[in-house]
């Protein structure tokens, strides 16, 4: 009986890693975001404008801020949505770039068929077939399968998020799909679109022209010419992407405008989009949660619709105003800095009027310790409530002694260097002035002048070791110095604090009478918080 317990005991501990947490599994639960992540991203380049007007017109500000504003109009896009065939190709671009595969005699797999084929095809319909094959072979890749599901459920969803690069890509010989295979948007994946174009200057007048490829699609998608000055370029851009972005991106976005009053904050489902006044220029038309917060008021909430190719303008006045209780801080020793939810508020005593809610109240001192507390307010009072509370006193003799030291230290440090600095620079003056000496009587010696100037004495053996040794002292010399205006600054410093804490120690002869357990001088009283 015990050596069967023995060799289950053997089997059990030898089999546990197969059938507990396997590490590759738990690694890819880690990185599914990730991998989601960049597969639901649109890669987005743009390469430098080509220049067919006269160079000598153009002003290359003027082409750079053509492109940094289409990047800043691009920033402002939230997200896109691919057509069918364009997001059946990113998923199988995505497979060969995650899993790439092994030619066996030559043949292809199933992925780097499906990609050819629909790479050389000219209709922009997929099959519902080829969707499911994806999907099944989504699930036998062991990289991939945590992530199959969520793809077929998703591909057809305005879910993808835009990545401008910002980098300009420099203008190649090349065609567009060789350079989407070779650059990276911010060095994370290859490019899915390229926007390229040209720049020409006519007498004050700009007229550029952008191009935009799909490298899913293989094909250019779109083109748009903006005419404008210099002075309005960068919004004559934004306008004119503005009116082809729902073909470059399948969705009509609308635009949403909101008034507030003067410093309310304003919240798009939570996500923080501006104060005051706010504008969002693509909106992904469907139903949102905008709040308005101003400080002392009440928040206002509410359901705001966007349609396709609506523009929407909100306004609202937050007008109730919260009902505040007031605190009174009575903390002693009065002086003390008080802190509420982590923001300095002012020193005791000190009163605020604070609405319902709960507090992190922190209270500090340099010769006390820190107090920390948390304070709830459940119902609005008329009378205030007073917080009264005395510090807990630190050992005022150890913080002197330690400032003490640390003053000596640095004196002492201070010294040190001085004494190590003046000699040093002494011995690389000498040495420098010895160097100077021979170099000069050696040049009359051997008669040097210009025409031979690679024979003087700098370039001979006793020369170049009277070189490095006035250098090395020179540079060690600057060393010193720094370190000892570093050392006079750290005494100073050190100094500061030792007389500040000298000049409270004064007050230790009053409060001797207070000892601790020990019979040893310490301050160390203190009383609880009370709310009045």
């Amino acid at each position: 009986m015990p050596r069967k317990i023995l060799l289950f005991s053997l089997f059990v501990f030898f089999s546990s890693p197969l059938f507990g947490q396997n590490k590759y599994f738990k690694y890819l639960e880690e990185n599914e975001s990730k991998l989601i992540n960049e597969l639901f991203t649109v890669n987005i380049g743009l390469m430098k404008l080509k220049n067919v007007g006269s160079i000598s017109d153009m002003n290359p500000l003027d082409s750079e801020k053509a492109l940094t504003s289409l990047i800043d109009v691009l920033g402002d896009v939230p997200s896109a949505k691919l057509k069918k065939k364009e997001s059946v190709m990113k998923a199988l671009k995505f497979y060969l770039q995650k899993c790439p595969s092994e030619k066996k005699n030559g043949v292809m797999s199933n992925i780097e068929i499906l990609e050819k084929r629909l790479s050389l095809s000219e209709t922009d319909s997929i099959d519902n077939s080829v969707v499911r094959e994806i999907f099944l072979e989504y699930k036998k890749s062991a990289a991939l399968q945590n992530i199959a599901k969520l793809w077929f459920e998703n591909y057809e969803n305005p879910f993808y998020i835009l990545n401008a690069s910002k980098k300009i890509v420099e203008r190649q010989i090349v065609s567009d799909r060789a350079i989407c295979d070779s650059i990276k948007a911010n060095d994370s994946a290859f490019l899915d679109y390229l926007i390229s174009g040209e720049i020409e200057k006519i007498g004050t007048v700009y007229v550029v022209t952008y191009y935009v490829y799909s490298r899913l699609l293989d094909k250019k998608i779109a083109n748009l010419s903006v005419v404008s000055d210099s002075e309005n370029l960068s919004r004559k851009v934004r306008e004119e992407f503005s009116k082809v972005f729902p073909e470059i991106f399948n969705i009509d976005f609308g635009t949403l405008t909101v008034d507030a009053t003067d410093d309310a904050k304003i919240f798009l489902d939570d996500e923080y989009i501006g104060k005051t006044t706010a504008r969002l220029d693509f909106v992904i038309p469907g139903s949102y949660v905008l709040t308005v917060s101003k400080n002392d008021y009440e928040d206002i909430v509410q359901n705001v619709t966007v349609s396709n190719y609506e523009k929407k303008t909100v306004s609202i006045q937050p007008t109730q105003k919260k009902e505040l209780q007031i605190v009174k801080f009575y903390i002693e020793p009065l002086g003390s800095k008080i802190f509420i939810n982590s923001v300095y508020q002012g020193r005791t005593p000190f009163s605020k009027a604070l609405p319902i809610g709960n507090y992190v109240i922190s209270v500090k001192n340099d010769l006390f310790e820190d107090l920390r507390y948390s304070l709830k307010i459940d119902n609005i009072e008329k009378d205030e409530k007073i917080i009264a509370y005395h510090l807990k006193s630190k050992d005022i003799n150890l913080n002197f002694k330690l400032k003490r030291t640390l003053y000596y230290v640095s004196f002492w440090n201070f010294t040190f260097s001085l004494i190590t600095t003046i000699p040093t620079m002494i011995f690389a003056y000498h040495f420098f002035y010895l160097y100077g000496e021979a170099q000069t009587v050696y040049n009359v010696e051997h008669n040097i002048t210009s025409s031979n100037l690679d024979e003087q004495y700098a370039y001979t053996e006793e020369g170049i070791k009277m070189k490095n040794a006035y250098v090395s002292t020179y540079a060690a010399a600057a060393v010193l110095i720094a370190y000892t205006g570093l050392s006079l600054g750290w005494m100073f410093y050190s100094l500061a604090t030792y007389l500040n804490v000298l000049e409270k120690k004064d007050f230790i002869p009053i409060l001797d009478f207070y000892k601790n357990e020990d019979g040893v001088d310490n301050l160390t009283f203190g009383v609880e918080i009370k709310l009045k």
